[in-house]
């Protein structure tokens, strides 16, 4: 059954995850610095600034890295391949749609640091 290849399960899941947190970050962002919800690294958390920023920019990051995401899951239906490779490229591309919202974040708040 292909929603349960690791070439749609996984992109989808990653997908869903992403646009879910980045609209409800973007609805609702954390005011102040705290260790449970928001975007939290010691980049982030070293100034008031840089938390607001963050919680708005990394937000807009993983709503995009989510729709972009999404068709990715489109290939489970088109091509079939093996279990094993289906596993590994479902897994490469969550692994990029995770990633990508803390690169541009962590990149653009160095550049916000050295204005």
């Amino acid at each position: 059954m292909v929603f349960l290849k690791g070439l749609f399960l996984l992109p989808f899941l990653g997908a869903l995850t992403m646009l879910l947190s980045g609209y409800f970050m973007l609805k609702k962002p954390p005011k102040k610095i705290n260790g449970i919800y928001g975007y939290r690294t010691w980049r982030s958390k070293k100034s008031q600034e840089n938390w607001d920023f963050a919680q708005e920019y990394a937000a807009k990051h993983m709503i995009k890295a989510g729709w972009v995401c999404l068709p990715c899951c489109l290939l489970a239906f088109i091509y079939d391949w093996s279990d094993s490779l289906d596993f590994i490229l479902g897994i490469s591309i969550f692994l990029i749609v995770v990633f990508y919202p803390i690169y541009k974040t962590e990149r653009a708040l160095k550049q916000l640091k050295s204005q």
